[in-house]
């Protein structure tokens, strides 16, 4: 009898209206930590 397996790859793109440069340095690592403990 054969396992199930799945495996599911998400890509996010995150973009600004007109691309403005809202996400500055100093707040971007902030903004990663806190996305990947939303995720995982």
């Amino acid at each position: 009898m054969r396992d199930n397996f799945t495996q599911l790859y998400v890509h996010y793109v995150w973009a600004t209206w007109d691309r403005l440069p809202l996400i500055t340095p100093d707040i971007q690592e902030a903004m990663r930590l806190l996305l990947e403990n939303v995720i995982i």
